[in-house]
C-alpha cells in the first residue's frame, strides 16, 4: 500500500475524484463520517480497527469519493489487503461480517462503487454488507439477525416462540450456572471451548490474542458469558457493545450440549441488557443453515439479507458453513488433527480465512 495519496478523476464528472489514502492520514475524516452515519457498524469503529491492526497487523486505507470544489467526502469505504483461499484481494473488511461504504446518500455510494470498478485502484475487491450494481458480482449467501431489546425482559420472553420458552424452562430446571465477566480466566475459558467448536466444524480458531486484545480495547464494553454445570463449562458467548447495539459475535459449546443450556445463557444476557440497549445483533449466518436460523427465529430475532460484492468476479465458495470439494477435504483433515497441534497451527492458518 502506497503511503502517498492517489487521486483518480472520474470520467463523467471532473468535479469529483476517488481519493485513496492510508487510514492514519484520514483517521479524523473517517471518524467524522462514521459518527454521522446511521449505516455505520461495529466494523467501522476505531476500536474494532485497532483490534484487527494489533492482532493481524492489518494496514487500512480509505477510498473516498470527494467533491474537489469543497473537498467534501461524499462516500467512502475502508479496505485492507487480504490473502486467503480466494487469492490476494482488498476487502472491506477482513475478519468482519459487514463493512459497507458510508455515504451522504445512496446515490453517492452507488457512484463510488461504480467508479471503483472502473478504476485500477483494486484489481480484486470485496465489499461485505453491500450489494453493488454490475459489473460487481453479488453473493446472497448470508443473512444478518437482529433482536430489538429496548423493552423489558418479560416482554422479550413472551415474544419468544413456544418451543424456545419450553427449552428455556427445561434449562432453568436443570440448575445451570451462568456467569459474566471479562477477566483473563473468562477469556481463556471461552477460548478453550472455541478451539473445540472450530475443530469440530473443521476450521482453525482465531488467535487467543484477538480476544485478549478486544477485552483490552473495549474494556467494559466486552463481555464473556459462560454456562456451566457441576463446575464444567458447557457453552460461551463473546459480546461487544458499540453505540446502542450489543454484538453477539462468537459462541462456542461442547458436543453434545445439554438441553436448555444455550437458552438459559442467552436469556440471562437478555435480562441483563434489556432496556439498556436498542438491539442485539446476532451476527450473520448462511441462510441454508437451518439449525442456527431456527434458534434465532425462535428467540424472536428477524433477518435481513447481507450481500457481499466482488470485483471482478465472485469466488465459487463464499460461506465456510457449506464446505465442498477441496475445502471439505481440508476440513475433514483438520477435524482429525490432534488438539495440541490445532492449538499451535490454527492461529497461523486462520488469517487465510479472513
Amino acid at each position: 500500500m502506497s503511503p502517498m495519496t492517489a487521486e483518480i478523476a472520474l470520467v463523467d464528472d471532473a468535479r469529483l475524484s476517488l481519493r485513496r489514502r492510508p487510514y492514519e492520514a484520514a483517521r479524523e475524516e473517517w471518524a467524522r463520517l462514521v459518527a454521522a452515519s446511521r449505516d455505520a457498524t461495529l466494523s467501522h469503529g476505531e476500536r474494532w480497527l485497532a483490534a484487527l491492526e494489533r492482532t493481524y497487523r492489518l494496514r487500512f486505507e480509505i477510498l473516498a469519493l470527494v467533491d474537489e470544489r469543497t473537498d467534501e467526502t461524499l462516500a467512502a469505504g475502508i479496505f485492507a489487503p487480504s490473502r486467503s483461499l480466494f487469492g490476494r484481494r482488498f476487502v472491506s473488511l477482513p475478519f468482519s461480517d459487514a463493512c459497507p461504504p458510508l455515504a451522504a446518500s445512496p446515490g453517492y455510494r452507488d457512484l463510488w462503487a461504480r467508479e471503483l470498478s472502473r478504476s485500477d485502484v483494486y484489481p480484486r475487491a470485496e465489499i461485505r454488507g453491500y450489494g453493488a450494481a454490475p459489473p460487481w458480482q453479488v453473493a446472497t449467501t448470508f443473512v444478518e439477525w437482529k433482536l430489538r431489546i429496548d423493552r423489558n425482559a418479560q416482554e422479550l420472553r413472551r415474544a419468544m416462540d413456544g418451543n424456545f420458552r419450553r427449552q428455556l424452562r427445561r434449562g432453568e430446571e436443570s440448575g445451570f450456572d451462568v456467569r459474566c465477566g471479562n477477566s483473563a480466566d473468562d477469556v481463556r475459558a471461552f477460548y478453550e471451548l472455541m478451539l473445540l467448536t472450530r475443530q469440530r466444524f473443521g476450521l482453525p480458531a482465531q488467535p487467543l490474542s484477538f480476544f485478549q486484545n478486544l477485552v483490552e480495547i473495549f474494556g467494559r464494553d466486552s463481555e464473556v458469558w459462560l454456562v456451566a454445570k457441576n463446575g464444567r463449562d458447557l457453552a460461551a458467548m463473546f459480546l461487544l457493545r458499540e453505540r446502542d447495539t450489543i454484538h453477539y459475535r462468537w459462541s462456542a459449546r461442547v458436543q453434545p450440549l445439554p438441553l436448555g443450556a444455550s437458552h438459559v445463557m442467552i436469556w440471562r444476557v437478555l435480562e441483563h441488557h434489556s432496556g439498556r440497549a436498542y438491539d442485539l445483533n446476532l451476527g450473520r449466518n448462511d441462510y441454508r443453515n437451518s439449525g442456527i436460523s431456527r434458534f434465532k427465529t425462535e428467540l424472536g430475532a428477524t433477518s435481513t439479507p447481507l450481500p457481499y460484492s466482488f470485483f471482478p468476479r465472485s469466488p465459487q465458495a463464499v460461506s465456510a458453513e457449506r464446505l465442498e470439494g477441496f475445502r471439505a477435504l481440508l476440513a475433514r483433515v483438520w477435524q482429525r488433527t490432534p488438539l495440541p497441534v490445532a492449538r499451535r497451527l490454527g492461529p497461523r492458518l486462520y488469517k487465510f480465512l479472513s
